[in-house]
């Protein structure tokens, strides 16, 4: 049985994760092995760059505080009468994005089983292989999955990937994840600031990730070339070869198709009806009447992360704040916690 005083010490160890992750610093010894693990990771997966693994720990750090961790658990029991082996299937869009899941399981007093992505098997266990910060309990297993060795699943893939997990895990209780995008809202007065922190939306992390933008509904009249405008400053996306080659193929495409969009030499805009949009581009689509649209978003929820815009606070976010979530925004808005405190 986990006691008040082991959740005490493990939280304290989460907000010591946080101190490590605020204070990284290349000139510090303590921080050669984590330096070391970046550029491990950029060498298995060329979408990791420097820059983003970086911002991954840093939005970590800001949100592993005290407050933070307190203002999380607050409303959820913390006493486990019987610790379960929770096995968790991680993607690799983009780096860390399975951490959540993991703390999740280690805060409720289980014991986590890793699935490593074959795109993100460096930053996981660096992370775990911090005794004073993670639980010793944390094991990782690969290649084919023994049923008897877990007792629930937290998995999150690709749509094709997710229908597997369902049929495969149809015995465990799970949550499975698949593929979901974000929308933007522009209502047309937006300042330069909203559309800078836009542009971040639209291609932190290249995009990859499922609260990036692929979509902006615009009103009738906009310039579309304020939007364009804003994404300036992310012009070195093109020094990535991979990125660079989607651009290209995307715009020879939608040429050789006489489609519909604007360019400004990385990024392209087009009209499409469609949610989600290709690596290097986003679709845009207009609307005459706020309500008909909320109503369509609504429909479509279930493909949707993240709404941004400063219409429609009840569901929408501000611009620039889709890959800040706070430790009780939870994917697919599944409490992960309530999962695991009712098996």
């Amino acid at each position: 049985m986990r006691t008040e005083i082991e959740h005490t010490i493990i939280k304290k160890s989460l907000e010591n994760l946080g101190e490590f992750f605020r204070n990284i610093n290349s000139h510090n010894l303590e921080y050669s092995n984590f330096f070391d693990s970046i550029k491990l990771a950029e060498k298995e997966n060329n979408w990791f760059t420097r820059f983003n693994i970086l911002n991954s720990f840093k939005i970590w750090g800001e949100s592993l505080t005290k407050q933070n961790i307190d203002t999380w658990l607050k409303k959820y029991s913390v006493i486990n009468f019987n610790p379960k082996r929770i096995l968790i299937i991680m993607p690799g869009n983009i780096p860390l994005v399975g951490l959540h899941d993991l703390i999740s399981v280690i805060i409720t007093g289980n014991h986590p089983v890793i699935k490593l992505s074959s795109k993100d098997s460096i930053l996981i266990p660096f992370i775990v292989s911090l005794e004073s910060y993670i639980n010793k309990s944390t094991s990782f297993v690969s290649g084919k999955i023994k049923e008897e060795k877990f007792h629930a699943v937290i998995a999150t893939g690709s749509n094709n990937s997710a229908r597997y997990f369902n049929y495969y895990f149809s015995n465990y209780p799970s949550i499975i994840r698949n593929n979901r995008t974000s929308v933007a809202i522009i209502n047309g007065d937006e300042t330069k600031k909203d559309l800078d922190n836009l542009s971040d939306d639209l291609l932190l992390y290249y995009g990859l990730g499922c609260r990036n933008v692929s979509k902006i509904f615009i009103p009738y009249g906009y310039d579309l070339s304020k939007i364009m405008k804003s994404l300036k400053h992310w012009s070195n996306v093109m020094n990535l070869e991979k990125y660079s080659n989607n651009y290209k193929r995307n715009k020879a495409l939608l040429s050789i198709n006489k489609n519909k969009f604007l360019d400004n030499g990385f990024f392209i805009l087009e009209y499409n009806q469609k949610l989600y949009s290709p690596i290097a581009s986003v679709y845009y689509e207009f609307y005459h009447d706020k309500d008909k649209l909320l109503d369509k978003i609504k429909t479509n929820m279930s493909k949707i992360q993240c709404v941004v815009s400063n219409e429609f606070s009840d569901i929408s976010i501000p611009f620039g704040s889709t890959q800040t979530p706070m430790l009780w925004d939870y994917a697919d808005e599944i409490d992960t916690i309530d999962f695991l405190n009712k098996l």
